[in-house]
């Protein structure tokens, strides 16, 4: 029995102590060094944690160069903001970069980061009226004064030179310079925004009333219509070489059409109807090709027809729409102008005078509305006119002129006439295949007009509106 209870005898650990294994023949004493080490490494790395990053700070404290610590500046936004002036610091910085910048190679000075009020307008001064531009304007002129006192207080406002100095910068020069001039000094009303303003400062000048600009922030159309505009149109127009359409339409404007806006040769689009506009049509018009709309209507202005508008063998003229009703004009028509773009031409309510070239019924093969009326022309109406437009000619008013003679028929058999009137001339007949016009004899004439003696249709709808010699 003793022998069994041996055999099973076990240490303090547990474990029998007839199983003998390396691992766990470690004595007491060997655990406690092991122990003891262990606690002084931890020790010394927490010492080390602690200890030397206060050291380092208490050594620059001490030892490092006296002076303030220069900031970070802040990097100022690269798209041009539409509104608010960025007042970053109080000294005078360079712009930031512009929204969708030109490839137009700047001419600006260098600036340096900061730059007194006064040296700022001096910049600016410097720029707009540098000599190696092509661009030009009479600094004595008011409108170029105000404008430039305008970009120097914009940037004073802004505490930054805000825009560099590149073509929008001109055409932003350009745009106030043209505000001043068609906007006249004048008390305006109660609620009533004055054109320009101080809610325009900082704001990109494509988004300005009456501007439009391409992708690349070049104005492209100016368009103010019925704005209450009083003033002239201004001579500085090289601003805005990229210049498609105006329209000015139904204000005051005074003064003459300036020549300087024959420049533009990539105009499309002239509206200046419905003004107090004088002066004569300058012959540069030659020079707009590309012109397919031109409207001075209801204005005052004289001279002749510029024969400068006609086609060449080349090329031709993109003119679609020539309208100078109601003006003070004189002259003939141009022989051989040969606009065959051509599709509304108003000469009525003039002085023109002489005899109707008659090639132009023939050249003119997308005519569709002619008006002649109310003028001084004379002699007969040549056969082509009432065939123009390839015989789709709809509109044709010959009234209250000078004409004699006998009022030609051999009407094309697809003729599109829809309103014709010959009334208050001197015809002493006409054709009666004028009489299958009407919309009752399968034509489709719904407006007819002449003189009751030469009105011999038998048809009351042809003849009931004619006109008492």
């Amino acid at each position: 029995m003793n022998t069994s209870n041996n055999s099973h005898t076990k240490h303090a650990n547990g474990i029998p102590a007839d199983i003998e294994q390396p691992s766990m023949l470690i004595s007491q004493e060997s655990i406690h060094q092991t122990s003891s080490k262990t606690k002084y490494g931890m020790f010394v790395v927490l010492w080390a944690v602690l200890v030397i990053p206060a050291l380092v700070v208490v050594y620059f404290s001490l030892f490092a160069p006296t002076g303030t610590v220069a900031e970070m500046p802040i990097k100022p936004p690269t798209n041009r903001p539409i509104q608010g002036p960025i007042i970053a610091t109080p000294e005078f910085t360079t712009s930031p970069t512009r929204l969708n910048p030109t490839q137009v190679p700047s001419a600006s000075p260098t600036l340096v980061p900061t730059m007194s009020p006064t040296e700022v307008k001096s910049a600016i001064q410097d720029f707009l009226f540098e000599d190696d531009f092509e661009v030009q304007a009479a600094a004595d002129n008011p409108a170029v004064s105000k404008a430039m006192d305008w970009l120097i207080d914009e940037a004073s406002a802004a505490r930054s030179l805000f825009f560099p100095f590149d073509q929008k910068y001109l055409q932003r020069f350009g745009i106030l310079i043209f505000y001043y001039s068609v906007f006249k000094d004048r008390d305006f009303e109660l609620g009533e925004v004055p054109i320009p303003n101080i809610g325009m400062r900082t704001q990109d000048e494509c988004f300005w009333r009456g501007m439009k600009c391409d992708e690349n922030g070049m104005l492209i159309e100016i368009k103010l219509i019925n704005k209450q505009l009083d003033g002239v149109l201004p001579s500085s127009w090289n601003f805005f070489p990229h210049l498609k359409s105006i329209d000015l339409s139904k204000n005051g404007l005074q003064g003459n059409i300036p020549e300087e806006l024959y420049d533009l040769v990539g105009l499309e689009q002239i509206y200046l109807y419905k003004n107090q506009l004088q002066g004569t049509i300058s012959s540069k018009i030659g020079r707009l090709f590309d012109l397919t709309h031109f409207h001075v209507s209801n204005n005052k202005i004289s001279g002749t027809i510029p024969p400068e508008i006609a086609s060449h063998r080349q090329m031709f003229r993109q003119l679609r729409y020539f309208n100078v009703h109601r003006n003070e004009m004189t002259g003939s028509i141009p022989s051989n102008l040969n606009l065959r773009q051509m599709f509304y031409m108003d000469l009525g309510y003039n002085k023109f005078d002489g005899e109707l070239p008659p090639e132009l019924g023939n050249e003119y093969v997308r005519l569709r509305h002619l008006y002649l009326d109310h003028n001084n022309f004379e002699g007969s109406v040549p056969e082509s006119y009432i065939n123009a437009g390839n015989g789709r000619i709809q509109t044709l008013t010959l009234n209250n002129n000078n004409f004699t003679g006998a009022f030609p028929g051999n009407h094309e058999v697809y003729n599109r006439m829809l309103q014709l009137r010959i009334e208050n001339n001197n015809f002493d007949s006409m054709d009666k295949s004028t009489c299958q016009l009407g919309i009752f004899s399968g034509g489709e004439l719904v407006e007819f007009k002449s003189d009751c003696l030469v009105c011999r249709c038998g048809v009351a709808f042809m003849c009931r509106n004619c006109e008492l010699s």
